[in-house]
This record gives C-alpha cells, structure tokens and sequence, in this order.
C-alpha cells in the first residue's frame, strides 16, 4: 500500500526533483529520467518515497459510466543515514495449537528486507522439521505478527526450534526457543534465547 505523496514520516516527497516532469513514450522506446534528492535536514532513520510513472491504458465502460484504466509503474527510493543500524527483536511468544506466533519488529533505523527459515529439534537433537518463513518488508518502527506452524506429524513432546531471520548484507537474528507440544497440539514455549 502506497501513502498519498508526503503524508508519513519517511518520506522523501519534499527532497525529490525529476525531469522530464511528462513525457509520452512510444512502444519499445526508452527515456531517460533524472532525478536528485536534497535532503533539507540532517536525518537519523531511513527515508523513502517511490517514483511513479503513469499513463492511461484505455477507457471501459460499467453501468453506463466510463471508467479510465491507468496503467502505473513505481521506482521505489530508499536513502540511509549516515549511521545505519539494521536491529529487529522477535518478542512476545507464545504457543498456539501446532504454531508458535510472536512479533517481529524493525528496532533499528534501516529498512529491512527479512527472510527467514527454521528447523525444529528433538532432545537428542536429531532434526524432526523445518521450514520458511514468510519475508518481511519494515520500516523503523514497523512490527508484525509472525506465525509459525509446525508438521502435522510433530508428535507430543519437548522441542527446540531455531529460528534465522536473514537482514541482508551479513546482518542476521537467530532465535532460540524451547517449546513442549502436547498431544492435543497445543504448544507451550518454555524457554527462549537470542
């Protein structure tokens, strides 16, 4: 979801100048566009903003009333502070039936693309599951719910999963946590570590 042009925060609306302002591109042409961002303060967390380029693609018609089809394509602009600080935390977990669930939060004030995977261990440490988790796209401040289900064939018993959330350029959030499931899947964590 895009916000209107300079209504959060982190928006770069206020820095951003490009040209052409118009331009009329026919098929298989190219054309070239500039642009410059000027910071009008010194900033500490990351600002963003996206480009778009738009053009109508047609008119259709519903009920009797014309409906104009735009066809919109976005160049999405991040610019980092000078000290940038990619941190996530991943609190406030909880079992549910056959899934653990807790909050993933941008800590930091970078941007954070998120990949995640885990594997679930039995007591002996022998590998019982694993998996992906979904990506996560934050911005400083930005929290989500993240829900992790187990396999249907997690019998019951006692548990460690190990959770690594993958921040790009080397920066990574390994989560420990100790979970028993009991044999009508209800899930109970126990311990959990960074």
């Amino acid at each position: 979801m895009f916000y209107a042009s300079g209504t959060t925060k982190l928006s770069i609306s206020q820095w951003l100048r490009f040209s052409p302002q118009e331009f009329t591109l026919k098929p298989y042409s190219r054309q070239r566009v500039n642009f410059s961002i000027r910071p009008d303060f010194e900033f500490s967390s990351v600002h963003c903003g996206v480009l778009f380029f738009e053009t109508s693609i047609g008119t259709t018609y519903e009920a009797g009333e014309a409906i104009n089809v735009l066809g919109r394509i976005g160049s999405l602009i991040f610019i980092e502070p000078e000290n940038k600080l990619k941190q996530a935390d991943f609190r406030s977990i909880k079992g549910g039936i056959n899934s653990l669930k807790g909050d993933f939060t941008d800590s930091g004030n970078s941007f954070l693309h998120v990949k995640g995977v885990f594997y679930v261990m039995d007591r002996e440490g022998m590998i019982y599951d694993r998996g992906e988790l979904r990506e996560l796209y934050l911005l400083p401040g930005d929290s989500t719910e993240m829900i992790i289900d187990l396999s249907k064939s997690t019998s019951a018993g006692a548990y460690t999963m190990v959770i690594t959330f993958d921040m790009e350029e080397d920066d990574v959030l390994i989560k420990e946590i100790d979970f028993s499931l009991d044999s009508s899947g209800n899930v109970t964590v126990l311990e959990e570590r960074d």
